[in-house]
């Protein structure tokens, strides 16, 4: 699935039921972290990535706080996602 809002990613989510969902930080109508604390709340058994440029604390931590499993910069190497995918679905 493919959402452009937090409210839509939240639909998506329980659309779709993936096993790993990898969420931007900035979305219109509410951000990634407000998203994912419904989705993980929702849906318990869906690993959330949480995607940002914003290499701050507070933005990672409100993300934690959230519930996401792990938190990723955006310009990470595609490995490191990678290897965060295998090690959130290795984590149940």
């Amino acid at each position: 699935g493919e959402a452009s809002s937090g409210p839509e990613a939240v639909m998506q989510s329980e659309a779709c039921t993936p096993d790993i969902l990898l969420i931007d930080y900035s979305l219109p109508g509410f951000d990634g972290a407000e998203a994912t604390k419904q989705i993980v709340k929702k849906l318990p058994n869906i690993r959330v990535i949480g995607f940002t440029s914003f290499d701050i604390v507070e933005v990672i931590d409100h993300f934690m706080d959230a519930g996401a499993a792990q938190v990723m910069l955006k310009d990470s190497d595609p490995q490191h996602l990678l290897n965060a995918c295998i090690k959130v679905i290795e984590a149940d």
